[in-house]
């Protein structure tokens, strides 16, 4: 997944069944979305926590934007 981050904050909010770079072992679809981090439970509380670190974000980007005009 790092070869598709364009910024070190969209490691940390991206939802996909690649996160940790394993080998998914099968089973039913549920079970798989599941172990994968992408069922539905997963990806309401990455939503909730995405909402809930705007403030923070936003002040971290600021961050990089400001730092990234001084080169």
């Amino acid at each position: 997944m790092s070869d598709w981050n364009f910024n070190p904050l969209a490691g940390e909010y991206a939802v996909c069944s690649d996160h940790d770079d394993m080998w998914r072992e099968g089973g039913v679809l549920d079970e798989v979305c599941e172990d994968s981090g992408i069922d539905l439970d997963n990806i309401t509380r990455a939503i909730v926590q995405f909402a809930e670190d705007y403030e923070t974000r936003m002040e971290i980007l600021k961050r990089m934007v400001g730092d990234a005009a001084k080169v």
